[in-house]
């Protein structure tokens, strides 16, 4: 009886401390991610690759990339400041962009999973001012609502731009100014990041939680991303970075403004070896099943022809494309996903056939990183560039 008594008082001792400290007791003990270096005869190509970049000032970031799932190179290259001439690091964080639209289409697998939604339900059901009643959640994942660019409706219309909107205020401006649409829905791909702010609002309308809190809690939390968060200017008072974007030169300076309150479409901030840990995750059912996961990867858009395609938060680029789009479902695969916003140009590509990975983050927009075919030769992966359907 002792022993169980002092059993009983050593867990709720633990307990307190765990609380007490911010341990996260949730990390599946299986999920173990090898973020150890394993540089191989591709590493020395790598390097002077990106060394060449940076020397020329075409590249300022830091990148990481693995080969059959071991990281073969990672490197921080240049400044987060360029006035302060601070050296950017590996745990420094970036401003993800649309790569951020990944996490938000897994937060929605995972509601559905969990029995909160259906990709398949209309939009009106959650939020029934919304005043199209045909946009299905999962026209909102794959691009197909035919929704109008937000950025454009809120130039107009935001009258205070030194107030940052929320996603409910957007979904609220939907609802009162009702405007047309770019096409009716579901009849073809049309890349918008008003997609992903809606789908936001529906992830804090499912779970009672913004959706900083629901991936905290569901996804960086539960993996080990600690240095992967959600900021919204509307919500945190604090920049989450010591990092300055820029535009081509570092002496232009692209600060964050009104739209930065709105987060699914962009507002992920994270890291390469964060990021690293999430490629890895995804070659598991940690986060959801198999099936959702060959769901997220599989292409929504049969009208478009040729190597590239969408699935959910995802780009997809077939290298052996054929004509019949079963067929090239079936063949090798690569999941990819760009992004850029306020000077941030990032870029995560998954070869999962091989398990190769690169990621690549820049807080300076420049062209280098839409021509890497020297980079995929090395890694003997096909050229992804960025085809007719790409602009973010």
């Amino acid at each position: 009886m002792r022993k169980f008594v002092w059993l009983i008082a050593l867990f709720l001792v633990s307990c307190q401390y765990s609380s007490r400290t911010g341990q996260k007791s949730s990390i599946p003990t299986h999920f173990k991610p090898d973020l150890s270096y394993h540089p191989n005869q591709k590493t020395g190509s790598i390097d002077t690759f990106f060394t060449h970049l940076h020397e020329k000032r075409a590249f300022n970031g830091c990148v990481l990339v693995a080969n059959g799932g071991k990281i073969i190179y990672k490197k921080a290259f240049g400044y987060a400041n360029f006035l302060k001439k601070d050296s950017l690091k590996l745990d420094s964080k970036f401003q993800l962009a649309s790569v951020s639209k990944q996490f938000t289409a897994m937060a929605i697998l995972i509601l559905q999973e969990k029995g909160k939604l259906k990709i398949s339900e209309p939009v009106k059901d959650f939020y029934p001012d919304f005043p199209y009643p045909k946009i299905t959640i999962h026209e909102l994942l794959c691009h197909r609502s035919g929704l109008p660019k937000y950025e454009w409706i809120t130039e107009r219309f935001w009258k205070n731009k030194k107030v940052a909107m929320t996603n409910q205020d957007l979904m609220n401006m939907l609802a009162q100014l009702k405007p047309s649409l770019f096409s009716n829905p579901n009849t073809h791909f049309f890349y918008n990041n008003i997609n992903y702010a809606v789908l936001a609002a529906l992830v804090e309308k499912c779970s009672g939680k913004s959706l900083a809190e629901f991936l905290k809690e569901n996804v960086f939390q539960k993996i080990g991303m600690h240095n992967t968060l959600i900021y919204s200017k509307a919500v945190d008072s604090i920049y989450p970075t010591n990092l300055i974007g820029y535009e081509k030169t570092f002496r232009i300076r692209d600060d964050p403004n009104w739209m930065d309150g709105i987060v699914g479409d962009k507002g992920v901030f994270s890291t390469v070896e964060d990021l690293f840990i999430w490629d890895q995750m995804l070659y598991t059912s940690e986060m959801v099943s198999s099936s959702s996961l060959q769901e997220a990867f599989k292409s929504k858009n049969k009208e478009i022809k040729g190597h590239f395609n969408y699935g959910y938060g995802w780009r997809i680029f077939h290298p052996n494309s054929l004509k019949d789009s079963l067929a090239r479902e079936k063949g090798p695969k690569i999941v990819y996903h760009t992004g850029w916003w306020h000077g941030y140009k990032n870029l995560l590509v998954r070869d999962l056939e091989h398990h190769n990975t690169i990621i690549i983050l820049s807080n300076i927009f420049n062209p280098s990183m839409d021509n890497l075919d020297p980079l995929y030769k090395i890694l003997g992966i096909p050229p992804v560039r960025q085809g007719a359907y790409d602009s973010e």
